[in-house]
């Protein structure tokens, strides 16, 4: 009867499993699975976000994923198990953006954690999909969509704090 139940267990276990796609280590802010963007293109986007990241008091991040296809999940799906995985943000804050292209399948998302939501919404994480990635992916300018995306990430954020007791604050810096 045990070795039934540990054999129904395992089954559940492996179906659950089945066909999801796979998620890479967390250790660069940009991944690209598909080599499409060139080592001085990876390393020009990866400075920006280091830059980025050590002009934030608060620890927020912005991390990038291009992989070529979705494996019987969505977007959506692939994109919040990759956000909890890799912790995208400063713990207890959860001030973390994914920007996740699945090239193949021509399928774009940003993640944007709790903390940051209220200033990257869905309207703007949309309008950015729309403005900045999908007219450069057109013409395969994949470096120049993730860049421009980028930049309007960082420009929305820029002057937004969120601090320990969970308050925002906006930043304002005059002269």
């Amino acid at each position: 009867m045990k070795k039934y139940v540990f054999f129904s267990m395992l089954l559940m276990l492996s179906w659950f499993s089945y066909g999801l796609t796979e998620i890479p280590a967390f250790n660069s802010h940009i991944i690209d699975t598909t080599n499409t963007l060139s080592a001085s293109q990876v390393k020009s986007l990866e400075s920006s976000l280091i830059q980025f990241e050590h002009s934030k008091t608060d620890g927020a991040q912005i991390a990038v994923l291009m992989i070529a296809k979705l494996d019987n999940e969505t977007i959506e799906q692939y994109a919040q198990r990759v956000f909890n995985q890799w912790e995208i943000g400063r713990k207890g804050l959860d001030n973390g953006i994914l920007l996740l292209v699945a090239k193949d399948d021509r399928q774009m998302r940003i993640e944007v954690g709790y903390g940051l939501e209220g200033i990257v919404t869905d309207l703007v994480a949309s309008h950015i999909i729309r403005e900045q990635l999908a007219p450069q992916f057109k013409q395969n300018n994949y470096y120049q969509g993730i860049n421009d995306a980028i930049s309007v990430l960082k420009d929305v954020t820029i002057g937004y704090e969120i601090h320990p007791e969970n308050k925002p604050r906006i930043i304002i810096e005059l002269g």
